[in-house]
Parts: structure tokens; sequence; C-alpha cells
């Protein structure tokens, strides 16, 4: 009886053991998942923040090939007005003609 006594006393340090090694493996594999959700936002993040500065360096880009057109054709015009005074008086009566046409029919 003593015997079986001391088996039982065995078993139950041995499960005793084994449930301290799954708590303590539970615990490795919670500060692991956590760890890794804490890389993916970061990387998340990161990713983020890149493609933020790679739209701001584009919308930089597209605002400084806009503004080079318009002086372009600022200039385009401005010399074809120095040009042609003559057309460009003709095309600057035409517009005000078909501006005051269209707001007298309102």
């Amino acid at each position: 009886m003593a015997n079986k006594v001391n088996g039982s006393d065995s078993d139950t340090q041995e499960l005793r053991a084994q449930i301290d090694t799954l708590k303590s493996d539970i615990s490795e594999l919670t500060h692991l998942v956590g760890e890794m959700g804490r890389r993916r936002r970061d990387e998340a993040g990161a990713e983020v923040n890149r493609r933020a500065r790679e739209m701001r360096f584009r919308a930089e880009q597209t605002g400084a090939a806009a503004r080079g057109q318009a002086a372009d054709l600022q200039a385009s015009f401005e010399r074809q007005v120095r040009e042609q005074p003559a057309a460009a008086a003709a095309l600057a009566a035409g517009i005000g003609f078909l501006a005051g046409f269209i707001t007298a029919r309102k």
C-alpha cells in the first residue's frame, strides 16, 4: 500500500511538472505571438509611411511639371500676343462677346 501511495505521489509530481512546463510553454507562445503582432504592426506602419512618402514625392513632381507647363503656356501666349496683337484683340473681343451673350440669356 505504501508503494501505491509513493507511486501516486510520484505520478502527481510528474503531472505537476508537466503542467508547469505547459504553463511555461503557453506563456512563451503568448509572448511570441504578441511579439509577432508587434512586428507586423511596425512593418505595416513602415510600409504606410514609405507609400505616403512616395505619393508625396510623386505629387511634388506632378505639381512641378504642371507649374512648368503653365509657365510655358503663359510664355507662349504672351509671345503670340506680342507677335499678333490684332488677332489677340479679336480673340479677346470674341470671348467677351460670348461671355456677354451667355450671361445675358439668363
